[in-house]
C-alpha cells in the first residue's frame, strides 16, 4: 500500500513539474509580445513626438505593458543611471528568452546617446529582430506545451512503474 502511495505521488509531482514548465513558457512568450509592443510604442515616441529616453520610460511606466519594469527602469534613471545601465540593472525580472533577452539589451546600451534617426533605425532593427522570435516562438509553443505536458507525464508514469 505504502508503494502505491509513493507511485501516485511521484506521478502527480511529474504532472506538476511539467505543468509548470509549460507554464514557464507561457509567461516567457507573454513577456516578449509585451516588451514588443512596448517597443513600438518608443519608436512611434521617437518618430513623431521626439521624447527623450527618461520621458519614454517615465510614459511606459504609467501605460505600458511592463508598466512594473519601465517604473523599475525610469527610476533607475531618475537616480542617474543611463538607459543601458538601468537596463541591465531591471532586465534581470523580465522573464525573457535568451535571444529576446540579448536583442532588447543590445538595442537599450545605446539608446538615449544618439541622434533620433539613428535610434529609430536600431529599435526599428531590434523590433524586427525580437518580432520574427516572437512569431516563432508563438507558432511553436502550442507543440511545445503538449510535449512538455506530454513528456512528464510518460516520465510520471514510468517512475511510478519502477516504484511499484
Amino acid at each position: 500500500m505504502t508503494r502505491l502511495i509513493c507511485a501516485v505521488g511521484v506521478f502527480l509531482l511529474c504532472a506538476a513539474f511539467g505543468a509548470v514548465r509549460a507554464e514557464g513558457l507561457r509567461v516567457r512568450l507573454r513577456a516578449s509580445e509585451m516588451l514588443l509592443s512596448d517597443l513600438n510604442f518608443i519608436a512611434s515616441s521617437l518618430r513623431y513626438e521626439r521624447r527623450t529616453a527618461a520621458s519614454i520610460a517615465e510614459k511606459l511606466s504609467k501605460t505600458g505593458k511592463l508598466t512594473e519594469f519601465w517604473a523599475k527602469l525610469a527610476h533607475a534613471m531618475d537616480g542617474g543611471a543611463s538607459f543601458g545601465a538601468a537596463w541591465e540593472l531591471c532586465a534581470k525580472e523580465l522573464p525573457l528568452d535568451p535571444g529576446v533577452a540579448s536583442a532588447a539589451l543590445s538595442f537599450a546600451k545605446n539608446f538615449g546617446s544618439g541622434d533620433a534617426e539613428s535610434e529609430l533605425a536600431q529599435l526599428e532593427l531590434t523590433v524586427s529582430g525580437i518580432g520574427d522570435a516572437v512569431k516563432t516562438k508563438a507558432r511553436e509553443y502550442p507543440n511545445k506545451r503538449k510535449l512538455t505536458g506530454t513528456l512528464s507525464i510518460l516520465f510520471g508514469v514510468a517512475a511510478a512503474l519502477l516504484i511499484i
